[in-house]
């Protein structure tokens, strides 16, 4: 007659990788894209199926930042973020609006768009480019509270159409700029 025994098995690798992660947006690239919170809280990853669910996760496990905290990130200079003189932006698209809005297609013929936003209003302001047919282009922007002017630089892994998901509780303007020679 034999025994069989149990014995539990921790994957040290999966605790250190769950460790290193918490806190983080991780993106499944080889899964369609999709992306995933890692809470540090629990260790637990949550999918953030589309905007509203990724804004609805970040405002319940959000941990937030301090001032003090914040104000250790470095800033880039000007000069940094300016593309050489070859390169241009066009603008071809501008929306604005109030609280959450989906827009409507707009068409990106470069590698790669700016997105040059601004916001007035006390809450979070979210606010993700789709592609549809590719969704490694999906772009995370504007992920910040309170009034704010900047903009983003998006890479488009393949030319296409492009909408915007906002979420936010102000007033905000968004300008499209597809990359030219």
């Amino acid at each position: 007659m034999g025994v069989l025994v149990s014995i539990p098995v921790f994957s040290y690798a999966a605790i250190s990788i769950s460790s290193r992660l918490s806190g983080r947006i991780l993106l499944q690239v080889e899964s369609k894209g999709e992306a995933w919170y890692v809470n540090p809280v629990d260790g637990k990853r949550y999918y953030m199926a589309n905007g509203n669910e990724a804004y609805n996760i970040m405002r319940k496990l959000g941990l937030g930042i301090t001032n003090k905290d914040l104000a250790q990130i470095a800033i880039a200079k000007e000069s940094a973020m300016v593309d050489s003189a070859e390169k241009t932006y066009k603008t071809i698209k501008t929306f604005s609006g109030s609280g959450k809005f989906h827009t409507e297609e707009f068409s990106i013929t470069g590698e790669k768009f700016k997105v040059i936003w601004s916001h007035t209003g006390t809450g979070n302001f979210l606010m993700t480019a789709n592609d549809e047919e590719d969704p490694r282009s999906t772009c995370w922007m504007g992920n910040v509270t309170g009034n704010f002017a900047k903009y983003d630089v998006c890479t488009a892994y393949s030319k296409g159409n492009f909408s915007l998901n906002i979420i936010t509780d102000g007033n905000w303007t968004v300008e499209i700029q597809d990359y030219k020679y």
